[in-house]
């Protein structure tokens, strides 16, 4: 859906950031281009690295959590709902790569934090689902996940 139209939205927004004299020069009226902001798509699932690696391959956006030093649940899920909260009230799209069935296959509990991100993205226009549930503990994305 996305890695159709990346390659020259990058291009685009590239040649405009580094080199708005090109852009300009061949440009129909005199008036300068204006520039062009692409917000990337929000990344969310259940996996980090399953997180990251979709959206390295998309162009996508994930969450970076500040370090918390001692580690407190309920600060760290606030500072994630704040996230997503900010991310939709900046019009942002949502990608969900689903839970990861690998994980709960083998018995792990479901990640807190991607259950309170589904919930918050529960009804919001601008997200979309990537991944295939083939019952409780199998499915994923294809070609990120093993199947």
């Amino acid at each position: 859906m996305y890695i159709d139209h990346l390659p020259s939205v990058q291009f685009l927004v590239t040649t405009m950031d580094y080199f708005p004299e090109v852009v300009n020069k061949y440009s129909d009226s005199e008036t300068p281009t204006p520039t062009v902001v692409v917000k990337m798509p929000i990344v969310v699932g259940e996996n980090m690295r399953r997180v990251k690696h979709y959206a390295n391959k998309v162009g996508g956006h994930t969450y970076r959590p500040r370090k918390l030093e001692p580690f407190d649940l309920a600060t760290a899920l606030r500072r994630n709902r704040q996230w997503i909260l900010k991310m939709k009230r900046q019009g942002r799209e949502f990608i969900d790569i689903g839970p990861d069935f690998a994980r709960r296959e083998a018995g792990a509990n479901p990640s807190l934090f991607y259950n309170t991100e589904r919930r918050q993205l529960d009804g919001y226009e601008k997200y979309s689902k990537v991944f295939i549930r083939l019952g409780k503990s199998n499915g994923g994305v294809y070609g990120i996940d093993c199947w």
